[in-house]
């Protein structure tokens, strides 16, 4: 599957994805596809975004890694922060990274998100 096909189908998969960015594998982690949801604002800006999908897989996913010889393989790695939950997963050829934005639940006091 191309990048913009990943990227395509995690649009249509969640409608509350804001950006997906597509990666290629260590030890390079090139940046092959990097796109903002159509008529959504981002939240930081483009250039913190290619900055951080840049150096996030080495980071997160390199850390990580490290327990596979335990644990398993590494299948995602989230970060929550109040506004986005963020979310890195390997496939084959690719990493990807998307961040969503987070709900506050109905039940519970503005401070309480998911």
């Amino acid at each position: 599957m191309k990048p913009s096909e990943i990227v395509d189908r995690l649009f249509e998969a969640d409608k509350s994805i804001r950006y997906v960015a597509v990666v290629g594998p260590a030890p390079n982690y090139e940046l092959l596809e990097s796109r903002m949801r159509e008529g959504v604002k981002s939240l930081t800006e483009e250039k913190t975004d290619r900055d951080f999908v840049g150096i996030i897989p080495l980071v997160m996913l390199g850390a990580s890694e490290r327990l596979e010889k335990d644990l398993g393989e590494v299948i995602l790695c989230t970060m929550r922060y109040e506004k986005a939950t963020l979310a890195f997963f390997r496939l084959k050829e690719y990493i990807v990274t998307y961040p969503r934005t987070r709900r506050v639940r109905p039940s519970h006091s503005s401070t309480h998100q998911e």
